[in-house]
Order: structure tokens, then C-alpha cells, then sequence
């Protein structure tokens, strides 16, 4: 089994999730590997150029060994998106996913930037070509091109069609992403193992649940 884990916006391979879980699936004898999804960059930021970078991580695994996403927020997104059949998903490197672990999932990021900047401030990104927001890795504020939303609007995570177990964890309490997503994407997909706890966004305070979760999902 291939572990991969797919950081959020504003985050990277060093996030709080990837290092908390790490360690624990090293203990199992598993690597779990974290590609860096600002890609191009965080300024540049694209969906394609995230699904391409994550598209060769698979490509460059050793064997044939099924490949579990674990997508953490907007990771959820590319997850759900690579391994959709209208895109990555009906090739043979999609085809070796068998399991998706989604967290607290942006199953529709462009609509998230519309609730959070409202009709005026989209305008104003559109019109000036850049927003601010807040990398957690680099501690600041850094611009973000207006082209990355334009790349979200070209995916449908939540029309996606995928045939494979997933387990979504999702804080009842997250102002980020609502829940609600998580809900309507899980009621049409009897496939999908739906779990909501009480925890925010970040779900740092549930990591042993999620731990529990994990290896009762993937039979560790």
C-alpha cells in the first residue's frame, strides 16, 4: 500500500496533520508521502498544475501497490478530482487508488471563495489580478492570482464519479468549509463512510480518532 497525503491551502508537506501521522504510519511499516501542491507556485496557484504534480508522484511510485489519498481540505478537492473518472481516474495511474480519506474537504472551493470574499471582493480580485491570504507555512500574507479561482471553476468535485471507498472526517463546528458539502456529497454515494465530530476546521484535536478511523478504513 502507497500512502499519499495532500496538504490544504495556504499549507505544505510540513502540515500539522502530515507530521502528526507520519511517524504513526511509519510505525506500520508504511511512508506516507506528502507532494507539495503550491503549484506552480502559491502566487501561481492552479488546480491542473496540482493534479499534474500529484499525477507524477504516482507515476514515480515504485511497483504496482494501490495508492491511498488522504486529502486534507482543498487536497480533498484534488483528490476527489484526480481520481474522478471524467479526469485522472480512468487512467491506469488513477486506477491504482483504492481508498480516499477525506478531511474536513473543500468539495467546492471556488463557491468557498465566493462566501468568503462576497460579490465585492471578487470583483476586486478580478479586477486588480491578485487577493491576499495567509500561508501557515511561511507565516504571512501572500498574493494569490485571480487565475486560480478561474482553475477551480473548470472541476466539479461534488458531481464527481468514482466507484471507490471513501471516509470523510468533518468538523461539525467549521466556519471554513461548512459540513454541509460533505453531507450532500455523502447522501448520493453509498460508498462513502461519513463521519462528523465535533472539532473545527483543522480537526488537530481529533487526531486520534482520526488515527482510529484511518486504520479500521485501511485494515492496518
Amino acid at each position: 500500500m502507497q500512502v499519499i497525503y495532500l496538504h490544504g491551502f495556504g499549507s505544505s508537506p510540513r502540515s500539522g496533520k502530515a507530521v502528526t501521522f507520519t511517524p504513526r504510519f511509519a510505525e506500520r511499516g508504511i511512508t506516507l508521502r506528502a507532494p507539495d501542491l503550491n503549484a506552480p507556485s502559491f502566487e501561481h496557484l492552479n488546480m491542473t498544475a496540482m493534479l499534474q504534480r500529484l499525477h507524477a508522484e504516482i507515476a514515480a511510485l515504485p511497483g504496482d501497490d494501490p495508492v491511498v489519498l488522504i486529502g486534507s481540505s482543498l487536497g480533498g478537492a484534488v483528490a476527489v478530482n484526480y481520481a474522478d473518472k471524467h479526469h485522472y481516474g480512468a487512467l491506469p495511474e488513477g486506477e491504482r487508488i483504492s481508498r480516499l480519506i477525506l478531511l474536513a474537504p473543500a468539495l467546492d472551493p471556488a463557491a468557498n471563495w465566493r462566501r468568503r470574499l462576497g460579490e465585492a471582493g471578487m470583483a476586486a480580485w478580478q479586477s486588480s489580478g491578485t487577493t491576499s491570504a495567509y500561508h501557515h507555512a511561511h507565516e504571512r500574507d501572500m498574493d494569490v492570482h485571480y487565475g486560480y479561482y478561474q482553475s477551480l471553476t473548470e472541476y466539479s468535485p461534488m458531481d464527481a464519479e468514482i466507484d471507490k471507498p471513501m471516509l470523510i472526517i468533518h468538523g461539525s463546528r467549521d466556519e471554513v468549509v461548512p459540513v454541509d458539502g460533505s453531507v450532500r456529497f455523502a447522501q448520493v454515494r453509498p460508498h462513502v463512510d461519513l463521519r462528523i465530530v465535533e472539532s473545527d476546521h483543522g480537526l488537530m484535536d481529533q487526531t486520534d480518532v482520526m488515527w482510529t478511523a484511518f486504520t479500521q478504513f485501511l485494515s492496518l
